[in-house]
């Protein structure tokens, strides 16, 4: 993930929003990072407080819906950054379906869609943005 967001930084350059997102300010500043870093920390502690107090599930994925939303665009408000982010919400809820159902190594306590609950995706969208602005920092650290 973080390579596939700084090839992809790389191939779009020339957007306005990516020359931002990769700037010194940003992807070069250890307070920024930080920062996103916390917000993402206090969405997954929000996520597990919804789950733990019984929220329905739809109430969970509008709320970590909403987060991952303000996150992305607080943090990246790149296309590809967007594009990671849905990857992933699609992509790690269905790779956890195989570890839940076929190797049986995870399971939750009020799963809904198949041995998952559906909003978990949502969190994923989160790590994605900090993982991309994570593999920014690096390569901004290497190429100094």
């Amino acid at each position: 993930m973080l390579v596939l967001q700084v090839l992809l930084d790389e191939y779009n350059a020339e957007d306005p929003a990516t020359a931002e997102a990769t700037s010194d300010g940003k992807a070069g500043s250890l307070a920024f990072n930080l920062l996103m870093w916390g917000s993402i920390v206090s969405a997954f502690l929000l996520s597990g407080y919804v789950y733990l107090n019984d929220y329905p599930h739809w109430q969970c994925s509008g709320i970590l819906a909403v987060t991952a939303f303000l996150n992305w665009k607080a943090f990246d408000n790149t296309k590809q950054g967007l594009f990671l982010a849905a990857l992933l919400t699609v992509g790690a809820p269905l790779t956890e379906v195989v570890i839940v159902n076929g190797l049986h190594l995870w399971h939750y306590d009020r799963p809904d869609f198949f041995g998952v609950p559906h909003w978990a995706g949502w969190c994923y969208a989160q790590y994605a943005t900090g993982t991309g602005n994570f593999g920014r920092y690096l390569w901004k650290k290497l190429k100094a």
